[in-house]
């Protein structure tokens, strides 16, 4: 990580020293590329690191991650977390499958649904634990997730799948809800 962080200080010096043309948008590439890289490391770091295994900690990122990579966007964004998190164990495997879902959700709405507004719900229930995703773009017509759901959808199922959990996915008249399940000791 610090070596990244190195090499984008460096790339951004070499910015600041050249002032126009092609060499200035090939390091301006480098530089979005090295952060891009950056933050997929420390997503990595995070997902296995046995520190944060809780179900707070979960939440917590998730909900940060939602809110910086949609302010940038024009989409409106609510997220409703619960005040009294239980300290629930969610073991590395679990949180990654349920971290890489949950960007494919949200990168998806952000690519594709011309969405204006995404609602996210954490339900936290004695036993399971619920994500719920809710958008109002255009939605996804039944017939292609019965026919062909692309492979960001059939990643996110088969991410679920593995972890003994349940995704679904579910057009409506308002727009797509994406529904995250998983059980929680």
């Amino acid at each position: 990580g610090s070596s990244i962080s190195s090499l984008k200080l460096s790339i951004e010096f070499l910015i600041r020293k050249v002032s126009s043309g092609e060499i200035k948008q090939n390091l301006e590439k480098i530089a979005d590329t090295s952060q891009t890289l950056y933050q997929k490391l420390r997503e990595v770091i995070w997902a296995v690191n046995s520190r944060y295994d809780t179900l707070e900690n979960l939440i917590l990122y998730l909900h940060r991650y939602a809110s910086e990579y949609l302010e940038n966007t024009k989409i409106e964004y609510r997220s409703d977390i619960p005040t009294n998190i239980p300290q629930h164990v969610i073991l590395g495997k679990q949180r990654s499958n349920i971290l890489f879902s949950f960007k494919e959700a949200i990168n998806n709405i952000v690519q594709h649904a011309e969405a204006s507004h995404i609602s996210i719900d954490f339900i936290v229930h004695p036993h399971t634990f619920h994500i719920q995703i809710r958008d109002n773009g255009k939605g996804i017509p039944q017939a292609f997730l019965e026919k062909s759901p692309g492979s960001g959808l059939e990643n996110m199922q088969q991410r679920f799948r593995e972890i003994g959990g349940i995704c679904k996915i579910e057009p409506n008249e308002e727009g797509t809800t994406i529904s995250f399940y998983t059980k929680i000791k």
